[in-house]
């Protein structure tokens, strides 16, 4: 199945934010969250569901 260029460039887009959202955890330095270290606060961080599609390989690194 071949993505659209949107739907690709989206995935990207969201893969930074998340990026940027645990780095600031990491760091000490939360902007919408309290911090913590949980699945939560990095919902919050990045400002998407709780129960939103998570890519595993950015919640383990």
């Amino acid at each position: 199945m071949l993505r659209s260029s949107k739907a690709i460039l989206e995935q990207q887009t969201n893969h930074a934010r998340i990026r940027a959202a645990r780095d600031r955890i990491l760091a000490g330095r939360p902007e919408r969250s309290n911090g913590a270290l949980t699945i939560v606060a990095l919902a919050v961080e990045v400002g998407v569901p709780r129960d939103g599609r998570w890519p595993a390989t950015f919640i383990r690194r």
